[in-house]
């Protein structure tokens, strides 16, 4: 069950947010493992004792609740606003318009727009905060206590499947080391010639079947973002292992501002977008050194994407094969890097290549290197 914390600054009697709030939490105990936590203070204890797997945070004007949002984020836990109608127009225009255009040049529009999603009220509102901030992870959930058609059950029905939204989306955040390593390793296989894959990093089998179906779907979600499904199921096929069906395409999740790039087209990326490259590179080469040229231009493109946050696994596999599949000359490829001052990026490609795909120290042209950027160019693909 999911572990929620819900948390409002107080609760008034006679108050529609305390009432809905409060009958919310009971109709939701037996589908999650629910906490009310109620006032400003200290929330240390709360992270270390209840470890929250998503926080749901009612109300959008009050200061502690925005400094709350931020704990949260910095902490990596899932969150979720309610504004309760106090996105409203109305409330804009007619209620403290002046104190509310303070807060939100201050505190409240940032809170609003790090929160993992908004839920609204109405239509009306949710049109409002996408004209008033850039959040655009925002769901339509009516009040059961001002709209007499709504239900308790279906809105606890649509906050849980928020929730599960929530955490699909950002799936990768909660990715355990197992799970990557599991990654790590199909990857390692799919991407390999059979001769070549190592044995140091394989899993038990016990190993494997101890992974839960969450996190199966989380792996997949992983090589569907990636583009490396292919590359999973042959990894999982050479250890004996089955996957349990997942079904990532039924999976609701909020959309990315950006998806990544496949790497399929990079050579066409390159001629359209680093033709000063191309023309350095083909004047230094020779018309048989196709692997060459191929090798450096796939390098540019992993650096080009990763500067828009585009790069995928899956360009990573392509540059895995093209060293341990193409022959080229060593010596001229390092000579080539320095000249189109792609040689410290390499490095830095190589990096990963070798501490997170396996490639042998055989297949490597050029010494591997760790720096911070390297390590920037890790998160983006998750493995760090």
């Amino acid at each position: 069950m999911m572990n929620i914390v819900h948390y409002i600054p107080e609760i008034t009697k006679h108050d529609i947010v305390s009432d809905e709030l409060l009958t919310i939490v009971n109709a939701m105990r037996d589908k999650a493992d629910v906490r009310l936590v109620v006032g400003s203070g200290n929330h240390k204890e709360l992270f270390k004792e209840c470890k929250p797997d998503l926080i749901h945070f009612h109300g959008c004007w009050d200061y502690h609740t925005a400094r709350f949002v931020g704990e949260a984020n910095r902490k990596g836990v899932a969150t979720v606003v309610s504004t309760h109608g106090g996105y409203m127009p109305y409330t804009f225009k007619h209620e403290q318009p002046m104190s509310k255009l303070a807060k939100m040049l201050t505190y409240q529009t940032h809170c609003i727009t790090i929160a993992d999603a908004v839920a609204a009220n109405t239509q009306e509102e949710l049109d409002n905060i996408t004209s008033q901030t850039s959040q655009t992870c925002i769901e339509l959930i009516p009040s059961f206590i001002l709209d007499s058609k709504t239900t308790v059950e279906s809105v606890v029905g649509r906050l849980m499947a928020l929730y599960r939204k929530v955490e699909d989306t950002r799936y990768r955040l909660m990715m355990t080391k197992e799970e990557k390593d599991v990654i790590r390793r199909f990857v390692h296989i799919g991407s390999s010639r059979a001769e070549f894959v190592s044995k140091s990093t394989s899993l038990s089998i016990a190993g494997y079947e101890a992974m839960s179906q969450e996190q199966w779907k989380r792996i997949m979600l992983y090589a569907n973002d990636e583009h490396i499904e292919d590359i999973i199921g042959k990894g999982a096929a050479y250890e004996n292992v089955v996957i349990p069906p997942v079904d990532v395409d039924s999976i609701s999740r909020f959309h990315v501002a950006k998806a990544k790039n496949d790497g399929i087209d990079y050579l066409s990326e390159i001629s359209q977008k680093r033709k000063n490259l191309k023309h350095d590179v083909v004047a230094n080469t020779e018309k048989d050194e196709d692997a060459l040229r191929h090798v450096v231009y796939l390098a540019a493109d992993i650096i080009m994407e990763a500067k828009d946050k585009t790069v995928s696994m899956r360009h990573f596999v392509s540059f895995f094969r093209m060293l341990q599949n193409e022959d080229y000359d060593e010596d001229k490829l390092i000579e080539l890097l320095s000249q189109v001052k792609l040689k410290k990026p390499t490095q830095r490609i190589l990096y990963i290549l070798k501490e997170d795909l396996q490639l042998s120290e055989g297949f490597l042209p050029i010494e591997p290197v760790y720096d911070s950027k390297t390590q920037l160019l890790r998160d983006l693909i998750n493995l760090s």
